[in-house]
């Protein structure tokens, strides 16, 4: 079933896709030690900013993670905002 469309794919397509389903399935191989009634549970590492601070998917941490993800988000677009009016790209013009 996997197969057949990765194989249709070229290049770099063709070798993240062989790498996702890869990596996919090791995680689900992986998570079904953790298999519970309600379904496959694949916990993941929390990933620590320093210390106190953390982005998981744990109820306690939620908001927290709200929060830490709308900055990231801001920081990324007022980035690339930044990136765009730059001085180098005002001159340039991609259809001129």
């Amino acid at each position: 079933m996997i197969g057949l469309p990765v194989i249709r794919l070229k290049g770099h397509y063709m070798a993240m896709a062989s790498l996702g389903f890869g990596l996919i399935i090791y995680r689900i191989v992986l998570g079904g030690r953790n298999l519970r009634p309600g379904g496959w549970h694949l916990e993941c590492a929390p990933f620590r900013i320093f210390a106190g601070l953390e982005v998981n998917g744990r109820a306690a941490f939620r908001i927290e993670s709200y929060y830490i993800a709308w900055f990231v988000v801001l920081a990324a677009m007022t980035l690339a905002i930044n990136l765009v009016h730059s001085r180098s790209r005002q001159g340039a013009s991609l259809y001129s």
